[in-house]
């Protein structure tokens, strides 16, 4: 499903769509809603609103298969949680707090305020990978698992923090990169692993998905990260303007480019599908999609 060319902003009655809390499948967008505590559902096109969830207490970040839906909530449903993508009942698979989330076919991937962990989506023990490390953002591709260390604050920024990749279901962890500061919204597209450094000054960098050495894209604000089969893209607030734009650049590496501006002072969360790329600006509660002609 492709929708109409141009820049639409397809809903703007939510208030608080959590960093990582916005993804797409093949006919809907969905997200996480603090301002609702609910698990919402549209058609990526536009149309009506369907609550899959409420009563989720600030729930945060969301990943999609087929038949379910995954997010991380607190309070007395703290863990991970997941609901049938028509609606239904809330199952717990972990009592470890999500906030940003990745699949397999048979996994969920999470990571949470100081670890890397997984469950199975049937349900079942979870393994935690990694401890004692501020842990950002997840992503996979079909044969790793990637996430983010933010580092250690130095009183000014962070600094130290890195980019590594697992085995699906577990194994060996490796470094992609070292010496990075803060790092945030890891995607991966073709044989590179993409991020923004979230430290001051921020960045957008891109390495080997096996490690090698870093190459920064762009130097300057970003503010957040998105792939497909043929592009990354990324926000920018370019020096002097007050407006976010969209860049993109081919997976393989090129010139970036500047493709739209999105109409917003800001955009927290980005997610791309093939023929659109969708945003939410948590501020304003705004949700929006560009379709290039």
């Amino acid at each position: 499903m492709k929708c109409p060319p141009g820049l639409v902003t397809i809903d703007n009655t939510d208030t608080n769509v959590s960093p990582g809390g916005l993804t797409v499948d093949a006919t809907s967008l969905y997200w996480s809603s603090g301002n609702t505590n609910s698990i919402l559902k549209m058609p990526k096109c536009g149309g009506p609103i369907t609550t899959l969830a409420s009563a989720q207490l600030v729930p945060s970040g969301i990943a999609v298969d087929d038949a379910y839906a995954y997010w991380g909530a607190e309070g007395t449903l703290e863990g991970v949680m997941k609901v049938p993508l028509t609606g239904g009942t809330p199952t717990r698979l972990s009592f470890s707090r999500g906030l940003t989330f990745a699949l397999d076919a048979t996994n969920v991937y999470f990571a949470g305020p100081a670890s890397l962990a997984m469950v199975p989506k049937a349900g079942g023990e979870t393994t935690v990978f990694e401890m004692n490390e501020p842990t950002n953002d997840v992503t996979a591709d079909s044969t790793h698992v990637y996430w983010t260390n933010q580092g250690q604050w130095t009183g000014t920024k962070d600094v130290g923090g890195g980019v590594v990749r697992m085995p699906l279901g577990g194994g060996t962890i490796s470094t992609v990169a070292t010496n990075q500061d803060a790092p945030h919204g890891v995607v991966v597209g073709g044989v590179n692993v993409f991020w923004f450094n979230n430290s001051n000054p921020r960045s957008v960098v891109m390495a080997p998905i096996g490690g090698g050495t870093p190459t920064t894209l762009q130097s300057g604000p970003a503010g957040a990260i998105a792939s497909d089969s043929s592009y990354v893209y990324w926000t920018t607030l370019p020096s002097g303007e007050s407006q976010v734009t969209l860049v993109r650049m081919p997976l393989a590496g090129g010139e970036p480019t500047q493709i739209a501006s999105l109409g917003q002072g800001s955009v927290d969360t980005l997610v791309a599908d093939g023929t659109s790329v969708y945003w939410a600006n948590g501020a304003s509660g705004a949700l929006g999609r560009f379709t290039p002609e």
